[in-house]
């Protein structure tokens, strides 16, 4: 949540996936901490942040 109370939301972190869709998993989770952290700026958050990411290398011969 940011200072005014509004949730960073699933548009903006598709926004960031969608922007580092290319790069690895590290880079994708690291990247979205860090928008959430910008989003948030200075708010105290109430809860903790749990990412999963899972990279797909195609179908199994």
């Amino acid at each position: 949540m940011d200072v005014y109370g509004k949730m960073f939301g699933i548009e903006r972190m598709l926004d960031v996936i969608n922007r580092y869709k290319d790069s690895d998993s590290e880079k994708i989770l690291s990247s979205v901490r860090d928008a959430v952290d910008e989003y948030a700026g200075e708010a105290d958050q109430f809860d903790d942040l749990t990412m999963l990411c899972f990279e797909y290398f195609g179908k199994a011969e």
